[in-house]
């Protein structure tokens, strides 16, 4: 046998190999091609593609350079380079990457796609929207393109047309539950309710909803009516999520009593003093709902479910602001003592959220320095995590300073946070827990978000369907924040002049 038909033949099954996911058998079949021969061009693509797939991006890298020093106008090798420079964060190489794909052959439907994934992931969505609308020009029936032309379209606020690619995704394949998700989600932000809430459950198909929902109790989900025993609600998602949804446990109450809540640990004793005629429990990560005696005529119900029965148009949101948590009040009293010392405007303020990939939503102490160094005002912290050294840099350069309580630990004692909360006469944040505390408190709230924001807010709106006392200042520009700025500290003038 030839040299050349035994590397054929080892490559043949290396291939095959990777095909069925058998990356392992294929990677040593690949390495033992090489070993004898360096340049064999097709395993170092494939073993170059196979490396980024198992995370040796370093590898991936250097097979895929090769391949493309050997044969120059490689055109899927400079694309499956750009996806390795792109797992890595590094954007700006990917993109060169692609464009080279793209320069190679104009009509190259995935690396459009791949460019565009890239200046999508670096805030360029209108030139990521022109490259994913290319990459369907060249091949309309692949539904990613639809899905991540509508991740770009909805950063800048262009929500009916997002609406529009994801049903069109979903056409191609109708299985596509990020696609089916995304859409329930914007259809609620758009205040399609109906559409929205039905297709909102499938956030449970996709390990969206916690994993105690999927393993939740063996009975029927409640279906609205009044039964012979108790519901038990799932609070699901995050601290923010659970305070905004527990805003309709009042209703729930009224068509069905008696009703067993399981939340976060840390919200426990607030939920118990807010919502005295419910039974409140924690819940763990694993928990199996055994010691909760639930008996088989009992019914359950995700706790954001529940706007399938209570929210079904903008008539059952609250009309007047209305405060459904209470605080703690010997803690109220504490800090009230601390800061009635003058009669300033006293203001909390947050300004992070935690999470890269919400990172679009801060803002830093230094953009609203415009407002932050008013005279007339006490500005307080209410921002979670560690703020020292951001605060003393802020300090150090307006000579302002904003009050803190770090020592309180606003991160996991929502009381200390809610009691504070409840002495500000306004509360100026980012969209964030501490907005949903302030929604929930009553409390006058200023919430800035950015153009693309989570469901709740809403499209467009200046108000907040759920919190009537919270006005909501909206980003006209992606990524800036400089009018917003301007808003809020000519709003706060008015006010301190009368």
């Amino acid at each position: 046998m030839s040299k050349e038909n035994s590397t054929k033949e080892i490559f043949d099954l290396a291939f095959k190999n990777h095909q069925r996911g058998e990356l392992k058998q294929a990677e040593n079949l690949l390495n033992e091609i090489l070993e004898k021969s360096p340049n064999h061009l097709p395993s170092l693509f494939l073993l170059g593609t196979l490396s980024a797939q198992i995370k040796k991006y370093q590898t991936a890298m250097e097979l895929l350079q090769k391949a493309i020093k050997i044969k120059p106008d490689f055109v899927e090798a400079h694309n499956n380079l750009g996806n390795v420079f792109q797992e890595l964060g590094e954007y700006q190489e990917a993109t060169t990457s692609y464009q080279s794909a793209i320069k190679l052959n104009p009509q190259y439907a995935e690396a459009h796609y791949n460019l565009g994934t890239a200046l999508h992931n670096i805030g360029k969505h209108h030139d990521a929207i022109s490259c994913f609308q290319r990459a369907i020009n060249f091949n309309p029936k692949n539904p990613k393109f639809y899905y991540n032309l509508a991740l770009a379209e909805i950063e800048l606020g262009e929500y009916f047309s997002a609406i529009a690619n994801y049903k069109k995704a979903i056409s191609i394949a109708a299985d596509y539950t990020a696609a089916k998700y995304n859409l329930a989600r914007l259809n609620l932000s758009t205040e399609n309710f109906s559409e929205g809430w039905r297709d909102y459950e499938i956030r449970h198909l996709q390990d969206i909803a916690h994993q105690r929902i999927q393993n939740a109790l063996k009975l029927n989900q409640w279906n609205g009516k009044t039964f012979d025993g108790t519901l038990f609600v799932h609070g699901e998602q995050g601290i923010g999520d659970l305070i905004l949804h527990s805003s309709m446990i009042t209703d729930l109450y009224k068509i069905h009593p008696n009703i067993c809540l399981t939340v976060d640990e840390r919200l426990v004793s607030l939920f118990t003093r807010s919502f005295k005629h419910i039974d409140i429990k924690s819940y763990k990560a694993s928990l199996d709902y055994k010691d909760l005696n639930y008996k088989d005529n009992d019914c359950h119900i995700p706790l954001a479910s529940l706007g399938s029965f209570l929210r079904q148009s903008i008539d059952d949101f609250p009309q007047q602001p209305k405060s459904y948590m209470v605080p703690n009040p010997e803690k109220v009293n504490y800090f009230q003592n601390i800061l009635s010392h003058n009669k300033k405007l006293k203001i909390g303020v947050s300004w992070h959220t935690i999470g890269a990939r919400d990172s679009k939503r801060n803002i830093s102490l230094h953009q609203m320095a415009k407002f932050l160094t008013l005279k007339g005002v006490e500005f307080i912290n209410l921002q979670y995590g560690d703020t020292v050294e951001e605060r003393n840099d802020f300090k150090e350069k307006f000579n302002t300073e904003i009050i803190d309580f770090d020592q309180y630990n606003l991160t996991n004692n929502f009381e200390n946070l809610s009691a504070l909360i409840k002495n500000c006469d306004l509360i100026i944040t980012i969209s964030n827990v501490t907005a949903h505390f302030a929604g929930a408190l009553g409390k006058r709230a200023w919430v800035i978000v950015p153009i693309y924001t989570q469901w709740h807010w809403f499209h467009e709106r200046t108000n907040s369907l759920w919190y009537p006392n919270v006005t909501l200042f909206r980003q006209q520009q992606y990524g800036k924040w400089d009018t917003i700025i301007d808003k809020i500290y000519k709003e706060l003038l008015y006010i301190l002049k009368n």
